[in-house]
């Protein structure tokens, strides 16, 4: 099974389109926190990373998901 990571809300991605990736043989893995994905990759490797939302960056340098 592919694995796809979704950072920021399955819900932004759309109900069908979530179902019918499932479907289609993805699992999918959803987080908000940037720190948990940089695990997600180093440990599970997914096929697709996937984002919802707008990546900013603030003052300090440091990148953040708006949703």
């Amino acid at each position: 099974m592919k694995k796809i990571l979704l950072l920021g809300h399955e819900k932004d991605l759309g109900d069908g389109l979530s179902q019918r990736i499932n479907r289609r043989g993805y699992s999918i893995q959803q987080t908000m926190n940037l720190n948990k994905a940089l695990r997600v990759l180093k440990f599970s490797s997914p096929d697709f990373v996937l984002c919802t939302g707008k990546i900013k960056i603030d003052s300090d340098g440091n990148y953040y998901l708006e949703p």
